[in-house]
Parts: structure tokens; C-alpha cells; sequence
């Protein structure tokens, strides 16, 4: 699985708040689901990337991230592990747990 985007965003002149601002955005995600009997548990590998560039700071917003879904019964349920280092201001590295189920 392989996608990408890129963004022009005008919220207003030097607009800025947390991840959204005017500038661009660009974003590129990709992720290899190993060959499985889909009713089983199968896994997801991934990388991804974005850049922001925004009008009303001079530092841009690098994120890169890795992870893992965990397609649990077909697509009815799936788990994600993700670490996401970004380089914006004083921003750390995160790891995120989340869960979607399909009921």
C-alpha cells in the first residue's frame, strides 16, 4: 500500500495553531500487509513522512513515523502501534495505541 499528498492550506495571513497553518503540506505513507488467510490475524508494516511548511514560522514541521496494523478478523478489527518522532519547536518522540473496531 503506497500513497502520498500534497497540500496548499490558506486559513489566513500567518495563521498558525498546532499542526494546522497556512503553507503546505506534503505526505507519503508506505506499508507492505504479508500474505495471509484474510479471516486470520495479519500484519501491516509502515513508514511514513510529512512536511509542513508554514507561512508564519521559519522552521518547518518534519515528521517521520514507523508502525505496525493488526488486522484482526478480515477488516472488522484493527489495531495500530506507531512511533512518530517530529522535529517541530520542542516536540519529542511519541508512541500511540489505537484500537478500531467495527461493529
Amino acid at each position: 500500500t503506497a500513497y502520498a499528498t500534497y497540500q496548499s492550506n490558506d486559513y489566513g495571513k500567518d495563521y498558525q495553531y498546532s499542526a494546522y497553518g497556512t503553507g503546505s503540506m506534503a505526505y507519503g505513507h508506505v506499508g507492505y500487509v504479508f500474505a495471509g488467510d484474510k479471516n486470520k490475524t495479519r500484519y501491516q508494516p509502515y513508514v511514513a513522512y510529512a512536511s509542513n511548511s508554514y507561512d508564519a514560522l521559519d522552521d518547518n514541521r518534519n515528521v517521520f513515523s514507523v508502525g505496525t496494523n493488526v488486522y484482526m478478523s478480515g477488516h472488522n478489527s484493527k489495531l495500530t502501534l506507531e512511533y512518530k518522532n517530529q522535529k517541530f519547536g520542542e516536540s519529542k518522540g511519541t508512541v500511540s495505541l489505537q484500537a478500531m473496531i467495527y461493529l
